[in-house]
């Protein structure tokens, strides 16, 4: 069974996925809004 402390680093590492993941997309969305000037 998983241990709290590698669930604790699981969860930070998916946090910080997460908030790649949203950076990506605000990028994304500004270029296709951009785009379709």
């Amino acid at each position: 069974s998983d241990t709290p402390a590698s669930n604790d680093s699981l969860n930070a590492r998916v946090a910080a996925l997460e908030d790649e993941v949203a950076g990506l997309k605000q990028r994304l969305d500004a270029l296709l809004a951009h785009l379709g000037d």
